[in-house]
Protein backbone atom coordinates (compact mmCIF):
# COMPACT_ATOMS: atom_id res chain seq x y z
CA UNK A 1 0.00 0.00 0.00
CA UNK A 2 2.73 2.30 0.75
CA UNK A 3 4.63 1.94 -2.37
CA UNK A 4 1.05 2.98 -4.41
CA UNK A 5 0.44 6.12 -2.18
CA UNK A 6 3.70 7.17 -2.45
CA UNK A 7 3.66 6.66 -6.50
CA UNK A 8 1.61 10.24 -5.82
CA UNK A 9 4.86 11.90 -5.77
CA UNK A 10 5.73 12.17 -9.32
CA UNK A 11 9.00 12.36 -11.21
CA UNK A 12 11.77 10.33 -11.82
CA UNK A 13 14.66 12.73 -10.57
CA UNK A 14 17.11 11.63 -8.29
CA UNK A 15 15.60 14.48 -5.81
CA UNK A 16 12.27 12.44 -6.04
CA UNK A 17 13.02 8.92 -5.80
CA UNK A 18 14.76 10.03 -2.80
CA UNK A 19 11.99 11.95 -1.24
CA UNK A 20 9.62 9.21 -1.72
CA UNK A 21 11.86 7.02 -0.53
CA UNK A 22 12.08 8.84 3.05
CA UNK A 23 8.39 9.13 2.92
CA UNK A 24 8.06 5.71 2.70
CA UNK A 25 10.40 5.20 5.61
CA UNK A 26 8.56 8.00 7.78
CA UNK A 27 5.24 6.00 7.13
CA UNK A 28 6.40 2.70 8.51
CA UNK A 29 7.08 4.47 12.17
CA UNK A 30 4.73 6.81 14.46
CA UNK A 31 7.67 8.75 14.57
CA UNK A 32 7.05 12.90 14.46
CA UNK A 33 8.04 14.06 10.91
CA UNK A 34 9.30 17.41 10.67
CA UNK A 35 8.74 18.32 6.67
CA UNK A 36 11.17 21.80 5.57
CA UNK A 37 10.86 23.19 1.67
CA UNK A 38 9.62 26.17 0.16
CA UNK A 39 6.22 27.26 -0.97
CA UNK A 40 4.37 25.40 -3.32
CA UNK A 41 7.07 22.59 -3.21
CA UNK A 42 4.21 19.88 -2.36
CA UNK A 43 4.98 19.66 1.80
CA UNK A 44 1.04 19.26 2.46
CA UNK A 45 0.78 16.24 -0.60
CA UNK A 46 4.12 14.83 1.36
CA UNK A 47 2.06 15.05 4.57
CA UNK A 48 -0.90 13.44 3.12
CA UNK A 49 1.24 10.71 2.02
CA UNK A 50 2.86 9.69 4.78
CA UNK A 51 -0.71 9.27 6.48
CA UNK A 52 -2.70 7.64 4.09
CA UNK A 53 0.36 5.40 3.45
CA UNK A 54 0.52 4.70 7.57
CA UNK A 55 -1.65 2.63 9.82
CA UNK A 56 -3.66 5.69 10.85
CA UNK A 57 -4.95 6.18 6.86
CA UNK A 58 -8.82 6.10 6.88
CA UNK A 59 -8.32 8.01 10.62
CA UNK A 60 -8.32 12.48 10.28
CA UNK A 61 -6.24 13.90 8.81
CA UNK A 62 -6.26 17.75 10.69
CA UNK A 63 -4.29 20.67 9.18
CA UNK A 64 -3.45 23.00 12.01
CA UNK A 65 -2.92 26.41 9.70
CA UNK A 66 -0.24 27.97 11.95
CA UNK A 67 0.33 31.34 10.43
CA UNK A 68 -3.42 32.26 11.08
CA UNK A 69 -3.44 31.83 14.48
CA UNK A 70 -2.88 34.63 16.84
CA UNK A 71 -1.60 34.47 20.23
CA UNK A 72 -5.26 35.07 21.83
CA UNK A 73 -6.52 32.37 19.63
CA UNK A 74 -3.84 29.83 18.90
CA UNK A 75 -4.08 28.13 22.45
CA UNK A 76 -8.03 27.75 22.44
CA UNK A 77 -7.98 26.58 18.43
CA UNK A 78 -5.73 23.95 19.36
CA UNK A 79 -6.64 22.60 22.81
CA UNK A 80 -9.99 23.71 23.21
CA UNK A 81 -12.18 25.25 25.81
CA UNK A 82 -15.07 24.88 28.17
CA UNK A 83 -18.19 26.63 28.56
CA UNK A 84 -17.51 30.41 30.31
CA UNK A 85 -13.92 29.49 30.00
CA UNK A 86 -13.41 33.18 28.69
CA UNK A 87 -15.94 36.31 27.95
CA UNK A 88 -17.51 35.12 24.65
CA UNK A 89 -17.13 31.25 25.21
CA UNK A 90 -21.26 30.65 25.23
CA UNK A 91 -20.41 26.16 24.18
CA UNK A 92 -17.66 23.60 25.05
CA UNK A 93 -15.17 24.20 22.24
CA UNK A 94 -13.08 20.88 21.14
CA UNK A 95 -9.44 21.83 19.87
CA UNK A 96 -7.90 21.04 16.60
CA UNK A 97 -5.48 18.18 18.51
CA UNK A 98 -8.55 16.59 19.95
CA UNK A 99 -10.39 16.65 16.37
CA UNK A 100 -7.39 14.58 15.38
CA UNK A 101 -7.86 11.89 17.85
CA UNK A 102 -6.92 8.47 16.23
CA UNK A 103 -5.22 10.16 13.25
CA UNK A 104 -3.11 13.01 12.59
CA UNK A 105 -1.97 16.40 13.08
CA UNK A 106 -0.23 18.55 10.54
CA UNK A 107 1.12 21.84 12.07
CA UNK A 108 1.48 23.61 8.64
CA UNK A 109 4.07 26.48 8.81
CA UNK A 110 5.21 25.95 12.76
CA UNK A 111 7.42 28.41 12.53
CA UNK A 112 4.30 31.18 12.05
CA UNK A 113 3.42 29.27 15.90
CA UNK A 114 3.30 31.92 18.38
CA UNK A 115 5.95 31.66 21.48
CA UNK A 116 3.88 31.62 24.20
CA UNK A 117 1.72 28.78 22.66
CA UNK A 118 5.37 26.94 22.00
CA UNK A 119 5.71 26.21 25.17
CA UNK A 120 2.27 24.35 25.34
CA UNK A 121 2.59 22.55 22.63
CA UNK A 122 5.99 21.16 23.84
CA UNK A 123 3.94 19.78 27.04
CA UNK A 124 1.51 17.91 24.72
CA UNK A 125 4.75 16.55 22.62
CA UNK A 126 6.27 15.03 25.65
CA UNK A 127 2.75 14.16 27.47
CA UNK A 128 0.43 13.47 24.91
CA UNK A 129 -2.32 14.85 27.52
CA UNK A 130 -4.13 18.34 26.37
CA UNK A 131 -5.88 20.87 28.89
CA UNK A 132 -8.24 22.63 27.76
CA UNK A 133 -8.73 26.26 28.45
CA UNK A 134 -11.19 26.44 31.83
CA UNK A 135 -10.59 22.50 32.46
CA UNK A 136 -8.37 20.99 35.48
CA UNK A 137 -8.69 17.97 33.28
CA UNK A 138 -5.60 16.41 30.75
CA UNK A 139 -7.53 14.48 28.39
CA UNK A 140 -5.04 11.90 26.71
CA UNK A 141 -5.26 12.11 22.80
CA UNK A 142 -3.82 9.91 20.54
CA UNK A 143 -2.55 11.26 17.34
CA UNK A 144 0.70 10.98 14.92
CA UNK A 145 2.63 14.96 14.58
CA UNK A 146 3.77 16.12 11.46
CA UNK A 147 4.65 19.64 11.28
CA UNK A 148 5.85 21.40 7.90
CA UNK A 149 7.87 25.15 7.41
CA UNK A 150 9.04 26.89 4.92
CA UNK A 151 11.60 28.55 7.58
CA UNK A 152 15.46 27.67 8.50
CA UNK A 153 13.92 26.77 12.30
CA UNK A 154 17.33 26.47 13.27
CA UNK A 155 17.63 30.20 12.88
CA UNK A 156 14.59 31.01 14.37
CA UNK A 157 16.17 29.82 16.94
CA UNK A 158 18.86 31.60 17.18
CA UNK A 159 16.98 34.57 16.33
CA UNK A 160 14.76 33.67 19.92
CA UNK A 161 11.18 33.64 18.06
CA UNK A 162 11.26 29.40 17.75
CA UNK A 163 12.18 27.46 20.95
CA UNK A 164 15.14 25.69 20.85
CA UNK A 165 13.17 22.46 22.93
CA UNK A 166 10.24 22.43 20.82
CA UNK A 167 12.80 22.57 17.56
CA UNK A 168 14.64 19.39 18.63
CA UNK A 169 11.00 17.64 19.69
CA UNK A 170 9.87 18.37 16.21
CA UNK A 171 13.64 17.41 13.91
CA UNK A 172 13.49 13.29 15.02
CA UNK A 173 12.83 12.64 11.40
CA UNK A 174 13.23 15.53 8.75
CA UNK A 175 12.31 15.42 5.65
CA UNK A 176 13.42 17.92 3.04
CA UNK A 177 10.92 18.76 0.67
CA UNK A 178 12.81 19.92 -2.93
CA UNK A 179 12.23 22.87 -5.25
CA UNK A 180 11.15 22.26 -8.92
CA UNK A 181 14.37 23.77 -9.55
CA UNK A 182 16.28 21.08 -8.42
CA UNK A 183 14.21 18.16 -9.94
CA UNK A 184 15.54 18.67 -13.62
CA UNK A 185 12.87 17.45 -16.65
CA UNK A 186 10.68 16.61 -13.69
CA UNK A 187 8.89 19.96 -14.65
CA UNK A 188 7.52 17.52 -17.55
CA UNK A 189 6.32 15.06 -15.75
CA UNK A 190 3.83 17.59 -13.63
CA UNK A 191 3.11 19.75 -16.08
CA UNK A 192 1.55 16.56 -18.00
CA UNK A 193 -0.45 15.62 -15.17
CA UNK A 194 -1.63 18.72 -14.06
CA UNK A 195 -2.39 19.37 -17.65
CA UNK A 196 -4.87 16.00 -17.58
CA UNK A 197 -6.28 17.31 -14.15
CA UNK A 198 -7.10 20.84 -15.06
CA UNK A 199 -8.32 19.42 -18.60
CA UNK A 200 -11.22 17.26 -16.81
CA UNK A 201 -12.37 19.95 -14.34
CA UNK A 202 -12.87 22.53 -17.46
CA UNK A 203 -14.30 19.61 -19.75
CA UNK A 204 -11.77 19.91 -22.21
CA UNK A 205 -9.70 16.96 -24.29
CA UNK A 206 -5.95 16.94 -22.74
CA UNK A 207 -3.80 18.83 -25.01
CA UNK A 208 0.15 17.90 -25.81
CA UNK A 209 3.00 20.14 -24.75
CA UNK A 210 4.31 21.27 -28.09
CA UNK A 211 8.25 21.43 -28.62
CA UNK A 212 8.44 25.00 -27.49
CA UNK A 213 6.30 24.86 -24.53
CA UNK A 214 8.41 21.84 -23.19
CA UNK A 215 11.85 23.98 -23.65
CA UNK A 216 10.13 26.89 -22.01
CA UNK A 217 9.12 24.92 -18.82
CA UNK A 218 12.43 23.57 -18.53
CA UNK A 219 14.33 26.67 -18.53
CA UNK A 220 12.10 28.58 -16.20
CA UNK A 221 13.52 28.87 -12.75
CA UNK A 222 9.97 28.20 -11.08
CA UNK A 223 10.49 30.36 -7.95
CA UNK A 224 6.61 29.38 -6.82
CA UNK A 225 7.21 25.91 -7.06
CA UNK A 226 4.23 23.03 -8.26
CA UNK A 227 1.89 25.68 -7.65
CA UNK A 228 3.14 28.19 -9.76
CA UNK A 229 3.48 25.47 -12.50
CA UNK A 230 -0.03 23.92 -11.66
CA UNK A 231 -1.58 27.87 -11.99
CA UNK A 232 0.28 28.61 -15.12
CA UNK A 233 -0.97 25.71 -17.07
CA UNK A 234 -4.85 26.44 -15.98
CA UNK A 235 -3.77 29.92 -17.68
CA UNK A 236 -2.71 28.84 -20.87
CA UNK A 237 -5.54 25.89 -21.13
CA UNK A 238 -7.99 28.75 -21.83
CA UNK A 239 -5.77 30.29 -24.66
CA UNK A 240 -4.79 26.97 -26.05
CA UNK A 241 -7.90 26.18 -28.11
CA UNK A 242 -6.09 23.70 -31.31
CA UNK A 243 -5.15 20.96 -28.41
CA UNK A 244 -1.65 21.88 -27.83
CA UNK A 245 0.10 24.08 -25.48
CA UNK A 246 2.36 26.35 -27.51
CA UNK A 247 4.98 28.40 -25.06
CA UNK A 248 3.18 31.51 -26.19
CA UNK A 249 0.06 30.42 -23.81
CA UNK A 250 2.18 29.70 -21.30
CA UNK A 251 3.17 33.49 -20.94
CA UNK A 252 6.46 32.66 -18.92
CA UNK A 253 7.78 35.93 -19.57
CA UNK A 254 5.70 38.35 -17.80
CA UNK A 255 5.92 35.61 -14.79
CA UNK A 256 10.15 36.13 -15.42
CA UNK A 257 10.08 39.54 -15.50
CA UNK A 258 7.76 39.64 -12.06
CA UNK A 259 10.08 37.75 -10.52
CA UNK A 260 12.53 40.84 -10.56
CA UNK A 261 9.87 43.41 -9.48
CA UNK A 262 10.52 43.19 -5.58
CA UNK A 263 12.81 45.26 -3.86
CA UNK A 264 15.94 44.02 -3.17
CA UNK A 265 15.34 43.48 0.66
CA UNK A 266 12.41 41.14 0.18
CA UNK A 267 11.32 37.65 0.80
CA UNK A 268 10.74 37.13 -2.77
CA UNK A 269 13.18 38.57 -4.13
CA UNK A 270 15.88 36.97 -1.98
CA UNK A 271 14.16 33.57 -2.99
CA UNK A 272 14.76 34.23 -6.62
CA UNK A 273 18.22 35.40 -6.31
CA UNK A 274 19.14 32.17 -4.29
CA UNK A 275 17.31 29.99 -7.07
CA UNK A 276 19.17 31.88 -9.71
CA UNK A 277 22.60 31.78 -7.88
CA UNK A 278 22.23 28.18 -6.91
CA UNK A 279 21.46 27.32 -10.62
CA UNK A 280 23.89 29.32 -12.03
CA UNK A 281 26.41 27.23 -9.87
CA UNK A 282 25.10 23.85 -10.64
CA UNK A 283 24.81 24.57 -14.27
CA UNK A 284 28.53 26.11 -14.27
CA UNK A 285 30.25 23.12 -12.63
CA UNK A 286 28.57 20.38 -14.48
CA UNK A 287 29.67 22.27 -17.64
CA UNK A 288 33.14 22.16 -16.54
CA UNK A 289 32.75 18.43 -15.63
CA UNK A 290 31.92 18.09 -18.76
CA UNK A 291 34.69 20.03 -20.26
CA UNK A 292 32.24 22.50 -21.70
CA UNK A 293 29.81 19.83 -23.86
CA UNK A 294 26.75 20.69 -23.77
CA UNK A 295 24.62 17.82 -24.68
CA UNK A 296 26.42 15.42 -21.68
CA UNK A 297 25.96 18.39 -19.44
CA UNK A 298 22.24 18.36 -20.38
CA UNK A 299 22.07 14.62 -20.16
CA UNK A 300 23.64 14.61 -16.39
CA UNK A 301 21.35 18.01 -15.28
CA UNK A 302 17.84 16.12 -16.68
CA UNK A 303 17.56 19.06 -19.21
CA UNK A 304 17.06 19.03 -23.01
CA UNK A 305 19.86 20.85 -24.71
CA UNK A 306 17.76 23.53 -25.60
CA UNK A 307 17.16 23.66 -21.96
CA UNK A 308 20.08 24.20 -21.24
CA UNK A 309 20.83 26.61 -23.71
CA UNK A 310 18.05 28.69 -22.36
CA UNK A 311 19.38 28.72 -18.91
CA UNK A 312 22.93 29.20 -20.40
CA UNK A 313 21.73 32.82 -22.11
CA UNK A 314 19.30 33.67 -19.26
CA UNK A 315 22.41 33.37 -16.55
CA UNK A 316 25.11 34.52 -19.01
CA UNK A 317 26.87 31.37 -18.81
CA UNK A 318 29.73 30.66 -21.00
Amino acid sequence: MTAKKTSRILGESQPARELRARIEAAAATETVVLLHGPVGSGRELAARVIHESGPRAGKPLVVVPCAALTAQLAESELFGHEKGAFTGATAAHVGLIERANGGTVLFAEIGELPLPVQAKLLRFLEERAIQAIGSAELRPVDVRVIASTRDDLSSLVRAGAFREDLYFRLRVLAIDVPPLAARGTDVLVLAEHFLKELAAELGKPTPSLAPDARDALLGHTWAGNARELRNCLRGALVFASEGTVEAKHLDLTRAEASDVKPARGTLKAAVSRTVRETETRIIAETLARCGGNRTQAAKELGLSRRGLQLKMKRYKIK
